[in-house]
């Protein structure tokens, strides 16, 4: 990605990597209707057939996709926004390394510690699952059934992995 136009289009289309609750891109008229322009003015900016982006275009565009306006203006891959996703999530992940042995986590770790924590999500999501057919089950005044000694055994092995 050589010019702004370029950049402006990666953002608009891939911006769902980086803003939460977003699933998709924004379309053309999305960018243009934020301008107060029309779609033909956002496809002549990526074709790079705009001379100039005025100041305030440049701040509406920028806070619209979540992008930084000197990446997009100077192509800083330091600024570039799944950069800065990383960075931050690097940030929030980092574990203090450790006083003894001064051992920092490496991404790898943090794969697998998120895999950990995906599992026992998981295993909390059907204990869930099961207290909820329990109550129906109290509430229905049924006997104690397979589904309770799942239960129990479930809540086992989430305490004690």
């Amino acid at each position: 990605m050589t010019t702004l136009g370029e950049r402006a289009k990666y953002a608009r289309k891939n911006c769902y990597k980086w803003i939460p609750g977003r699933t998709k891109g924004y379309t053309q008229n999305d960018v243009a209707d934020q301008l107060g322009q029309t779609r033909n003015s956002i496809t002549q900016l990526e074709r790079g057939e705009v001379a100039s982006i005025k100041p305030r275009n440049l701040k509406i565009i920028s806070a619209f996709l979540h992008i930084d306006a000197d990446w997009l203006i100077t192509g800083n891959m330091d600024k570039h926004p799944e950069r800065i996703m990383y960075q931050a999530f690097m940030e929030k992940h980092e574990t203090p390394t450790s006083q003894s042995s001064g051992h920092v986590s490496t991404p790898t770790e943090h794969f697998e510690d998120m895999q950990q924590q995906a599992a026992r999500l998981e295993q909390i999501s059907v204990i869930h699952a099961l207290a909820g057919q329990i109550l129906n089950n109290a509430k229905n005044k049924l006997p104690w059934t397979q589904m309770e000694k799942r239960l129990i055994q479930a809540c086992k092995e989430v305490i004690n992995p």
